[in-house]
């Protein structure tokens, strides 16, 4: 069992670079994280959610942080770290994934819930990434494209994972 996972995703779309999997490197290459696994995922409606699958089954981690990038056009307020509150159980790509395939209104898991609340003190984990003097800021959901829409597959996941 891990402790953590931590996953990031390549580039996808016009960005040459994707700022999440910069931190996964970042964080696997410090040395500050000796028992975690880091994963870096594909932007593919159809692989990605495989892969997540096996390494939360393979792993078991007491923890789960998935990184994504927000496009630029999204900004609110400059860059940020935006920790979610609600999960939304939709595929809306405003973009085609990097198999080109753009899903348009489609649930991530059928006959699921249409959200899940976190179970994490989030307010309090954006007062404490404040605290250390990274910007964040709370936000209702990540929203539905690929990367900002697994936490419904990842909760079914993890329930899975703790009936066997």
């Amino acid at each position: 069992m891990a402790p953590l996972l931590l996953t990031g995703f390549e580039a996808f779309n016009e960005y040459k670079i994707n700022s999440s999997r910069e931190v996964v490197k970042h964080l696997a290459n410090s040395g500050k994280l000796e028992d975690a696994v880091t994963a870096i995922l594909p932007v593919n409606a159809s692989q990605a959610p495989a892969m997540i699958s096996d390494l939360l089954i393979k792993h078991q981690p007491n923890l789960c942080v998935m990184l994504g990038q927000l496009p630029l056009e999204e900004l609110h307020s400059g860059a940020a770290l935006s920790v979610e509150r609600v999960a939304i159980n939709l595929c809306d790509f405003s973009i085609p994934d990097n198999a080109d395939v753009k899903i348009v209104d489609e649930p991530i898991i059928q006959d699921a819930p249409v959200m899940y609340f976190s179970t994490a003190p989030v307010r309090r984990v954006v007062e404490a990434i404040n605290a250390a003097g990274i910007p964040a800021y709370l936000s209702l959901s990540a929203g539905a494209f690929l990367c900002r829409g697994r936490r419904p597959q990842r909760v079914t996941d993890t329930r899975e994972c703790l009936r066997r």
